[in-house]
């Protein structure tokens, strides 16, 4: 007051509880509100809970309020950010791949024969997360992509073989037949030693562990999966291969023989200027 005395807050001002921010961040200029969450993996999984936040409850909020963004960050951000570049990259990887097959095997088709059991180590990766329980990971898809260069490995192993027999005159069906029993040993050993090795860890439960099982999954179910379907595919479509390639070869082997029945013989342009002067002279 003027006169120095006290007058009590009640007498001048109008006291309400309310909640507030402790704290206005702003991200560009733009206030900013950041949700934490710890999620329980025995009780849901993360990654199934912030799809079903973003489809029920962000969605709606982004209707209701048009100047809303969100944005996940920490680990699920930096998973997603993973998954864009793998998605980026792996279009570059499988061309890739074909063409360190092509230039060996010096054919346009057989790399596709060995690309095709790429979906089935991938398929046994994600069947080998089911069984054993693990949820996917960003090092889930780590452990994928060695797994595509064993799954090739083994496919190859088996498919340079049966060129061998091809060459060596045998016939597609007993190339093939031959191809199976022999490199039966060494492809299961690759498999057999591979899962053997990754095993411990798949039975560790220790929490150092926790973040390498998933590619331990990936790694070890795909192999195995991809190894069994390599032994029966592999041979199967190049028998398939071979078949749909012998009427076009035989349609550009009848193709080339009717054009050089219908052009006549080009006789060589020495003859002709030989047999001039010969006529001069005589």
């Amino acid at each position: 007051r003027g006169d120095g005395g006290v007058t009590g807050i009640g007498e001048v001002a109008r006291l309400a509880r309310a909640d507030r921010l402790a704290e206005v961040r702003r991200v560009d200029g733009q206030r900013a509100v950041t949700v934490h969450a710890v999620v329980n993996p025995d009780v849901a999984s993360a990654g199934a809970l912030l799809v079903d936040i973003e489809d029920r409850v962000l969605r709606g909020l982004e209707a209701r309020f048009p100047d809303l963004r969100f944005s996940v960050a920490g680990l699920a951000g930096d998973q997603a950010e993973t998954f864009a570049a793998l998605q980026d990259n792996v279009l570059f990887a499988l061309i890739l791949i074909y063409a360190l097959l092509a230039i060996p095997l010096a054919s346009w088709t057989q790399p596709f024969v060995i690309m095709a059991a790429i979906p089935f180590g991938l398929a046994g990766a994600v069947f080998g997360h089911v069984v054993m329980g693990v949820a996917f990971s960003i090092t889930s898809f780590f452990g994928m992509v060695p797994l595509v260069g064993i799954v090739v490995n083994d496919a190859l192993v088996l498919l340079d073989f049966i060129n061998q027999n091809r060459r060596a005159g045998m016939s597609t069906v007993d190339a093939v037949l031959a191809a199976g029993p022999l490199r039966f040993r060494p492809i299961m050993l690759t498999s057999v030693t591979t899962c053997a090795g990754l095993a411990p860890l798949m039975a560790e439960r220790s929490i150092q562990a926790q973040f390498l099982i998933p590619m331990a999954v990936s790694l070890a179910f795909g192999v195995a999966f991809a190894t069994l379907v390599t032994l029966l595919l592999v041979p199967a479509l190049y028998s398939l291969l071979d078949d749909a390639a012998k009427p076009l070869g035989q349609r550009w082997r009848a193709r080339v023989e009717s054009r050089s029945r219908r052009s006549p013989p080009v006789e060589p342009q020495g003859r002709k200027t030989t047999e001039a002067l010969r006529e001069r002279r005589t």
